[in-house]
């Protein structure tokens, strides 16, 4: 097998994640790859299925929806307290000038929208014996935390250690720069393996290998040789090797490595439903709308022409004759207009589902009469498994780093949500999705309902809604 093998689970996941993507890249992605969500009608051309397709906007519910998420997780500051080298590696945690706090950000957006992520804790490979303390401070030769998308983690190890499940092998897919000179450059694709080998933790970076023909590569890559090794080292902590591979999945639920669906991706689904409906209700309207004249019992005479107008007079030999306009009738766009508003009435339903917190509140039956009393809530669940994630990878940076200070992280799960009754979130959350209610009036009565804390502004609200929510 080849280092670019990927796990079943992997696979089996692939669609949801493509899914999950577009959803969240809105209207212009969901459009570049509009057969797999809007099917083509009989007979027609590349021309008119994109005509078809674009007389429609995908309307993105699904985007909104994590942005309450995000934005409720968030509207009140994490709480951490952390020793004197995590705190100045917190400004800068990824040594890509990413805080902490932007790394909880995007971290939990990714729970949210995929259903996993990683966090691996890693050290620049470089020996700094006869080095100064400030010189290794220069060259940034300290732990820091990576996250990677659940796209990028393709294949996986367990075994038992100490009667314990621990990982015994992790490949991580990346993309790197390459430059051809000062202007150019390409991107390529490299495989890190984080292995156990002998107990001992190691690293390999593997790349293609463009140098043999198509016949022998191919019969490398059967042998599981079609890459070439670029880099491999053995990580040292505190001048011991590590047992264990410093790597953190994290899905909704707990820190594992299996692949989990994505809290939104029913929600994701009935959004697309949605915006196929819209396609044909739009496509409908589109030419039932557009007056088209026509005339029965006249046999235009050679050379005779009709202008339409208001002074034109139309003579027609035959008294049977007539000329009239086209009007649509029948209940053909009325129904795709209910569809729709199920639709809608189904999104709004989700998305309140999801940002309700209150366990114990009577549900109105017309919304959330499948939910149980001991229903745990999603966005809760989600702060609190990514506030476990983030304070493991920061207790081995701890150790790596030797500070012994306090390692505490906790994401905000006080939202008061039960100030605020099920019936009133899903209306409040169908005005925002579907744009009956601005964004300043939402944040005030989120406010009122004690969703979002007296002392937040609407400005650092949305601010905190961009960071998280806009760059995936």
């Amino acid at each position: 097998m080849s280092v670019d093998t990927r796990h079943h689970l992997y696979t089996k996941y692939i669609p949801q994640n493509v899914l999950m993507r577009d959803c969240i890249a809105g209207d212009d992605s969901i459009k570049a790859n509009a057969l797999a969500y809007v099917p083509k009608l009989e007979g027609q051309t590349v021309p008119e299925y994109n005509s078809y397709v674009n007389r429609a906007v995908f309307e993105n519910f699904t985007s909104r929806t994590l942005d309450g998420i995000t934005g409720l997780i968030f509207s009140k500051d994490p709480q951490i307290e952390l020793g004197a080298k995590l705190t100045e590696y917190s400004q800068n945690i990824d040594l890509d000038n990413s805080t902490l706090t932007d790394l909880a950000q995007v971290c939990t957006a990714d729970v949210a929208t995929m259903g996993r992520c990683g966090l691996l804790v890693d050290m620049p490979n470089v020996n700094t014996q006869g080095m100064t303390v400030a010189q290794v401070e220069l060259l940034n030769i300290r732990p820091s935390l990576k996250l990677y998308t659940t796209e990028s983690i393709i294949n996986w190890k367990t075994t038992t250690i100490n009667n314990a499940t621990a990982l015994s092998m992790v490949v991580l897919y990346e993309v790197v720069d390459q430059y051809k000179n000062d202007y150019e450059s390409a991107q390529i694709g490299r495989y890190r393996v984080l292995k156990l080998k002998k107990g001992i933790y190691k690293q390999e970076v593997y790349e293609k290998n463009e140098k043999s023909n198509f016949i022998v590569d191919s019969v490398k890559k059967l042998l599981g040789v079609g890459f070439k090794l670029v880099s491999e080292s053995y990580p040292m902590m505190n001048g011991k090797n590590m047992t264990y591979i410093p790597f953190i999945p994290i899905t909704p639920d707990n820190l594992t490595i299996t692949p989990a669906k994505s809290p939104l991706y029913d929600l994701a689904k009935v959004n697309l439903n949605y915006f196929a409906t819209a396609v044909d209700y739009a496509h409908g309207a589109h030419f039932t709308a557009l007056p088209t004249a026509y005339i029965a019992g006249h046999q235009n005479a050679e050379g005779e022409t009709i202008k339409l107008g208001s002074t034109a007079i139309h003579v027609f030999q035959n008294p049977q004759a007539r000329m009239e306009f086209l009007e649509f009738k029948g209940d053909g766009l009325q129904t795709l207009e209910r569809k729709m508003e199920s639709s809608k009435q189904s999104m709004a339903v989700l998305g309140a589902r999801i940002l309700n917190t209150d366990n114990n509140a009577q549900i109105a039956e017309n919304t959330l009469a499948m939910k149980t009393a001991g229903e745990r809530a999603i966005i809760i669940s989600i702060a609190q498994t990514v506030s476990r994630g983030v304070k493991k990878a920061l207790e081995i940076m701890a150790e790596w780093s030797g500070d012994n200070g306090t390692v505490e992280f906790k994401l905000n799960t006080d939202y008061n949500l039960s100030t605020m009754d099920a019936q009133t979130l899903t209306a409040l959350v169908s005005a925002w999705q579907t744009g009956a209610l601005s964004e300043q009036e939402l944040f005030i009565n989120l406010q009122k309902g004690e969703l979002i804390g007296e002392s937040v502004t609407f400005e650092e609200h949305r601010g905190s809604i961009e960071i998280s929510g806009n760059g995936l």
